[in-house]
């Protein structure tokens, strides 16, 4: 994870390119990852994205 953008921003990012279902497809891709890398920042990150986006409607 390179990026400097919060988790709020990301999450909306997602949204915007892929709608909730397959947003939610890709950060849990992100969290398998995050957790082969052992990459707690990451993983951190990725947990907030998607506790944002599961909040949506």
């Amino acid at each position: 994870m390179t990026s400097d953008a919060t988790p709020p921003q990301i999450a909306r990012s997602l949204l915007k390119e892929h709608g909730k279902d397959r947003a939610l497809k890709v950060v849990n891709d992100g969290i398998v990852e995050a957790h082969k890398e052992s990459d707690n920042y990451a993983l951190s990150v990725w947990r907030e994205v998607k506790t944002i986006l599961q909040s949506k409607d």
